[in-house]
């Protein structure tokens, strides 16, 4: 044995022997945080706005109250909660316990399985590797509380105009106003036009002699469900200047958007694009509740006069919710058009392409008596990107007709469809 070489080992060893012995006197580890937790999803896009907030990162998700730190996931207000596994990673050395539903408890390791169900809070208790400390966690999800607004638009006494006779501008008829502050300033906002639109310019120069109740859309004063005034929409017969450009019937109609008065009497093709539907709009459409009654014309007509009579007039009332960077949508694409992201209409039969299907039965529920209907808008491709809806890259249409083929110059003379009490609910996507 090299002595020399023994003695060059001696330190070494000590100084390994010393090392050990710090690490063996080295206390217990007294901290007892969780430092990183998760949900292992499998679609996580079906239960969060955002997929990455399966994740949460603690030193900024966790909120404290008076029982323990909470730990919460926020989920879409659809979503159906259930039982998903929870992965955490906690301070080293700490034990990780969960309370069962009666109290007892049982080790809790990183991926069992929690139950979310009907946002049940589930307590976690993490004890620190010496036993002295310990936290308690509560996990929960919850369904993200939806934001709305409503706008609401009557047509009382002072929700309309009278338009008087003047040179280059024919016809007395009333204009619709909305009074909800809101609705005036979003939907209505320019101060210079804030009508809702219609057919009645166009119809002012077919037949200039006509009275305000002759218009396709008129005051129906005292009418209403209440007893108060309401809008009373009617497919009226545009008159001889109308025949000569092969326009027989104007259906009585209501929307926001614009409408060029002199184009719709030009020709079928000209009156289709005369009417631009939609104002740019940064909420969500959720749905809209109107109350209507409606009484059909005796005769449908098709676009060249010819009675049809295996076909019964219908109304329509529609709210569609569209990506406009393409302009605004028309006569031929407003309820077909592929940027429309969000519709509901009132009931129809549709042909299996979708396009409107005339016929003797309808279905849309409506009679001479007022009912209130509800239609809800539904999202076949998913919500509005609101980066998009930030900058006001969608446009939102309301919209009736007293026969629902009007676009296409059918109907039946005397269509009545009346209208008030209209309610917008929207979703505030972006927190305004």
């Amino acid at each position: 044995m090299n002595f020399f070489k023994t003695l060059k080992t001696i330190p070494l060893l000590l100084s390994a022997m010393l090392v050990t012995s710090a690490c063996s006197d080295e206390p217990a580890n007294m901290e007892c945080d969780v430092e990183t937790i998760w949900l292992e999803i499998d679609d996580p896009s079906s239960v969060f706005d955002d997929p990455s907030m399966a994740y949460i990162y603690l030193d900024y998700m966790v909120s404290t109250e008076a029982d323990g730190l909470n730990i919460n996931w926020e989920v879409k207000p659809d979503c159906e909660l259930g039982a998903y596994p929870v992965y955490f990673t906690l301070t080293p050395g700490a034990t990780a316990y969960i309370y069962d539903e009666n109290g007892a408890r049982i080790l809790f390791r990183s991926g069992d399985v929690v139950d979310f169900s009907d946002e049940r809070k589930t307590i976690v208790e993490v004890v620190s590797q010496d036993g002295a400390w310990s936290k308690r966690y509560s996990l929960s999800m919850y369904h993200r509380q939806i934001s709305t607004s409503t706008f609401t638009f009557d047509f009382n006494e002072g929700s309309y105009d009278f338009h008087l006779s003047a040179k280059g501008d024919p016809g007395n008829y009333y204009k619709f106003k909305p009074t909800d502050p809101q609705a005036i300033a979003s939907l209505f906002r320019n101060p210079d036009d804030p009508y809702w639109k219609n057919g009645n310019p166009g119809f002012a120069i077919s037949r200039s002699s006509a009275t305000p109740d002759q218009y396709p859309t008129t005051v129906a004063f005292g009418a209403g469900p209440d007893g108060s005034d309401c809008v009373l929409m009617q497919t009226v017969s545009t008159g001889g200047i109308g025949a000569m450009a092969k326009i027989y019937i104007a259906a009585g109609s209501l929307f926001d958007g614009e409408f060029n008065a002199q184009k719709a009497m030009k020709s079928r093709s000209a009156a289709r694009t005369a009417t631009q539907f939609g104002v740019p709009f940064d909420r969500k459409p959720i749905s809209m509740t109107v109350d209507m009654k409606y009484i059909p014309g005796p005769a449908y007509w098709n676009e060249d006069k010819v009675v049809q009579p295996a076909i019964v007039d219908e109304p329509d009332a529609y709210i569609v919710f569209y990506r406009n960077d393409g302009g605004l949508l028309d006569g031929y694409n407003v309820l077909t058009s592929s940027k429309i992201i969000g519709m509901g209409r009132l009931k129809h039969n549709l042909n299996p392409d979708g396009s409107d299907c005339p016929g003797s039965h309808p279905i849309h529920g409506l009679s001479a008596e007022w009912k209130t209907v509800k239609l809800d808008v539904e999202y076949p491709n998913g919500d509005p990107d609101p980066e998009i809806l930030k900058n006001m890259g969608y446009s939102l249409i309301i919209g009736f007709s007293s026969s629902w083929q009007g676009a296409d110059f059918r109907g039946a003379l005397d269509s009545k469809l009346y209208i008030d009490n209209i309610v917008v609910e929207c979703e505030d996507i972006l927190g305004e």
